[in-house]
């Protein structure tokens, strides 16, 4: 199966994307990286509770395993958590780098991973291109922070996903 095509029609087709950052604003203002960061903190507690399982999973296309696991340690409270790790193929070719970590949300620092993730363009960090996708293992609510512009979620729930539409309305950047 390939999980990142999955990934990907959910969001794109399902899904809901929100402006994380005005782009009015100089992206290299600190009000421009405090409103990211209170968005994508605040979309991400709106599907996550703090005691929750959820499955961590980076997508690294140049398949830099060191370089990939490394980014992610500095974000994981509980140094007993371990992660798998493999190279996916897309059509029988070696494509990216993925690596799983399942955990619950208060034994990762969220609001530090979230605002790496965003800023990852604005300074150009060495694992820019690395994708993050945070799944809820129970209620299999997909979180997907591409970067200091927007973000995807998707929500299995039709309700749910009324609810979170009208809730950030101002947000959402397209149906």
């Amino acid at each position: 199966m390939n999980e990142k095509k999955d990934f990907i029609h959910l969001l794109q087709e399902e899904g809901i994307r929100f402006e994380v950052g005005n782009p009015n604003l100089l992206s290299t203002s600190s009000h421009y990286m405090e409103q990211v960061d209170e968005r994508s903190v605040a979309i991400f507690y709106e599907l996550f509770e703090e005691d929750e399982d959820i499955q961590i999973m980076i997508h690294d296309y140049h398949k830099r395993k060191t370089r990939s696991t490394g980014v992610i340690k500095k974000f994981i409270k509980n140094k007993k958590i371990k992660y798998t790790s493999k190279v996916r193929k897309v059509n029988g070719i070696e494509s990216y780098f993925e690596i799983n970590i399942r955990c619950r949300v208060n034994e990762i620092r969220i609001k530090q991973l979230l605002h790496h993730i965003a800023s990852k363009d604005i300074i150009g960090t060495p694992n820019s291109d690395l994708d993050y996708f945070i799944i809820g293992v129970t209620n299999k609510q997909i979180y997907h922070l591409y970067d200091d512009r927007g973000l995807d979620i998707f929500l299995p729930s039709e309700s749910r996903r009324a609810d979170i539409k009208t809730k950030y309305q101002s947000w959402v950047l397209s149906e």
